[in-house]
């Protein structure tokens, strides 16, 4: 029951649509639609007759406006103009003035009226015949203006430009609106559209009207870049979801049919010599196709399902072969021909879609590595997964060089994708992949990836032995070699690392890389900290084959330490490279001694652990090895011996922590680690480092004084912490005793470390702490 002495109630019970009854800009009320019912509206609501008035009298409105919106019938008020804006010369006038004075009620009439773009379009092209050049410039602005905003997110306007009967008249009369009324002007006709469509699959007439009118939209898109499609790619335009939508009815009409693709495919995999013309438009084609699918905003099954009806249709058997042609033709046009040629850009552009069309396969079905392996299995020599790789060694450019890359991490790496995170097949079909790069097939004398580092040596030693610098091709080659090496050695399980480093030996690929180091020339700089990203990516891995590569008094890290102490400028790309080689180096060790610890722990925390596995247990001898030098341990112990006393000299801060890693026991790595929990001890830790690298560099930093009071406030945590567990402080300063002594002989070894203020208060931190 409504209340009629409550305005509320009275306001709530009635069904009121506000926008049908007045006219707003911009959020503010400007006038009432109809002044009769505004005069009404000015009734009052204390009593029961005037709310019946006004509620029959706004019922009446909407029933009456809505009803002559239903049968396009004209409403009476003076600001109603309807009837002025049928598609005729007298109304042209009308109607501009009702694009912009009149736009939710014009917007509302050309959405119910589902011809009045194509009435405009006629109208155009009667003005024409009679050479009214002056009613065509007005009916193109109204076509213009309502493919702005507001009228183009309004899917019933947008859709009459783009049927099948008016969009090619519409993009005529759009482009003689903006001034494109010749071909000197930029007039494209509608012939010349069409026309760029060579249909490389034979498709049907059905189709091939939909690929026109897909050529359309996107020359409609192209016309109004600004006002049809954001910026951001993921806000998509009412006519991109248009277009999108007639990709993907064109996409599965195509996978369904069984003669499309498998005809086209299997007429040049059959050929035993093919030429670059009679594959090239397809093979554009079927890119366009699985990028499409990679990169639109669909539901991942439907893209699963388009990628599977074209993988079925033997698409990977095509791409196989149309790149061992175009690899082919790009080897033969570097050997005839010194300067680039048409053909040769021809063939590096194939090779190039077909790695965009394997990195879009595989992004989005992760299970297509399978088809892959399966082809490497039948033919080893001719594969797909070789092929990638020989072109990495082959091409010439950045961006073909870049498509390969990603096509090869996509095999080996791939996105992270939540569904198949935890699918185990997929992680052992990318190992099967990178044990094929690494090892081979059976009977091949080299792996793939050994004819990548060969191309790096040949590359390097090439430059190095004739005294020069690398061309800029060249150091774009030699770039993305190092990163598919590195790629491959980040993500290898640890049993093929030893067919990994047999390769990189074999290849002697550490070795020329090293003489390439020693070069003295800044123009080198990024392509060597290239090269020691590389052995970082090794060193970090922690696997006693690869440390392998590291031993000797030659070995590329022994360069880079004799780099890192020779090289005057500090504050270069290079010398930070080489500084977070051995700071990683370092943490390997320290992580390595704090494992074996958690190892000896773990294999004694249960008295059944050595009857139940007594296979895995550590024996009495394991035990006694822990005390001997461990595989990342060597490496830095052979740098410290050699260049212990030029680190305390030239680089104190590295020294001291190269000496304090070395001495540093299982246990004390361990309780180390468990104090890196803490926050005033970590933020001590940073800041000293921080003061010190900073000194090591040569930077004037003037704020050093300002951390101060920060470390005594963190010195003061640390204090209080202590002090609350005094048991817990005598076990840690047990535990600290011998490091500090250890220490102190580091010091006497090299004096400069003791010299060295930031060293002196570290030390003072660590004992408060």
């Amino acid at each position: 029951m409504v209340a009629l002495d409550e305005t509320a109630d009275i306001l709530m019970s009635t069904p009121i649509v506000l926008d049908d009854i007045y006219s707003t800009q911009e959020g503010a009320i400007l006038v009432w639609t109809d002044p009769e019912l505004g005069q009404d509206m000015a009734c009052s609501f204390n009593v029961q007759e005037g709310c019946d008035e006004i509620v029959h009298k706004i019922r009446m409105y909407q029933q009456e406006e809505r009803g002559a919106r239903a049968s396009g019938r004209l409403t009476d008020g003076e600001d109603h103009h309807r009837h002025k804006w049928t598609a005729s010369v007298e109304n042209l006038p009308a109607i501009l003035d009702a694009v912009g004075a009149y736009t939710r009620d014009f917007g509302w009439y050309v959405r119910d009226h589902g011809d009045y773009v194509g009435d405009l379009v006629g109208l155009f092209e009667q003005c024409q015949a009679s050479r009214d050049t002056e009613h065509m410039e007005m009916v193109g602005k109204i076509l213009v203006a309502l493919l702005q905003t507001p009228f183009n997110t309004e899917g019933k306007i947008l859709s009459q430009f783009v049927s099948n009967e008016y969009v090619d008249r519409c993009i005529d009369v759009l482009q003689y609106a903006l001034g494109k009324r010749d071909k000197a002007s930029g007039f494209i006709s509608t012939e010349e559209r069409r026309a760029s469509f060579r249909n490389p699959c034979h498709l049907s007439a059905a189709l091939q009207a939909q690929v026109h009118i897909l050529y359309a939209a996107g020359f409609l898109k192209d016309l109004f870049p600004l006002s049809l499609d954001e910026g951001d790619p993921m806000c998509s335009s009412v006519l991109g979801s248009f277009m999108l939508r007639i990709k993907f009815d064109i996409m599965r009409n195509i996978c369904a049919s069984p003669e499309t693709l498998p005809k086209q495919f299997y007429a040049i995999i059959s050929k035993e010599k093919s030429s670059l013309d009679e594959f090239y438009d397809l093979l554009g084609f079927v890119n366009d196709m699985t990028k499409t699918v990679k990169t639109s905003v669909v539901p991942l099954d439907d893209k699963e399902g388009l990628l599977y009806s074209l993988i079925e249709k033997d698409v990977f058997p095509f791409l196989r072969k149309a790149l061992d042609v175009s690899l082919s033709i790009y080897q033969d046009e570097l050997v005839s021909n010194k300067a680039p040629t048409e053909e040769l850009d021809k063939a590096g552009r194939a090779v190039q879609m077909v790695a965009d069309t394997v990195n879009s396969c595989l992004s989005v079905l992760p299970v297509a590595r399978e088809d892959l392996l399966l082809d490497a299995a039948e033919r080893p020599a001719t594969c797909t997964l070789g092929l990638l790789l020989r072109a990495a060694t082959t091409l010439r450019r950045g961006a073909e060089l870049r498509a390969v890359f990603d096509a090869v991490q996509s095999c080996c790496v791939g996105l992270i994708q939540p569904l198949y995170a935890t699918n185990p097949t997929v992680a052992v079909k990318k190992q099967e992949i990178l044990s094929f790069w690494v090892r081979g097939s059976l009977g091949a004398s080299d792996p793939p990836l050994f004819g990548v580092m060969t191309t790096i040596v040949e590359l390097v030693r090439g430059a190095a032995g004739e005294g020069r610098l690398p061309s800029h091709g060249e150091e774009i080659r030699i770039v993305y070699g190092l990163k598919l090496v590195q790629t491959v050695a980040e993500v290898v399980e640890e049993r093929l690392c030893s067919s990994l480093s047999e390769t990189v030996d074999r290849a002697a690929l550490f070795t020329s890389l090293g003489l390439f180091l020693q070069r003295p020339v800044r123009a080198l700089a990024n392509l060597q900290s290239s090269i020691i990203s590389l052995v970082s990516t090794f060193f970090s891995r922690c696997n006693t084959h690869l440390l392998k590569l590291f031993q000797g008094e030659q070995s590329i890290v022994s360069v880079a330490m004799e780099l890192l102490l020779s090289n005057p400028q500090r504050n270069n790309l290079l010398f930070c490279a080489v500084g977070h080689l051995f700071d990683l180096i370092c943490k390997c060790v320290h992580n390595e001694k704090s494992q074996s610890l958690l190892m000896l722990q773990s294999s004694t925390r249960s008295p059944y652990v050595h009857e139940l596995r007594n296979e895995d247990s550590m024996s009495r001898a394991d035990l006694g090895s822990l005390s001997t030098p461990r595989a990342c341990e060597k490496v830095l112990l052979s740098l410290h011996d050699v260049y212990g006393e030029r680190m305390g000299q030239k680089l104190p801060f590295l020294a001291h922590k190269v000496t304090g890693v070395l001495h540093q026991t299982p246990e004390e790595a361990r309780h180390q680690d468990e104090e890196t929990y803490s926050i005033a001890s970590t933020s001590e830790r940073q800041l000293s480092e921080y003061e010190a690298l900073a000194t090591e560099f040569g930077l004037d930093v003037e704020v050093l004084s300002a951390t101060e009071p920060m470390l005594d406030i963190s010195q003061e945590i640390s204090s209080i912490h202590s002090s609350s567990s005094d048991e817990e402080e005598g076990e840690g300063d047990a535990t600290h005793a011998p490091k500090h002594s250890r220490s102190d002989d580091a010091d006497g070894q090299a004096t400069a470390i003791g010299k060295d203020p930031s060293f002196k208060r570290q030390r003072t931190e660590d004992t408060v702490a």
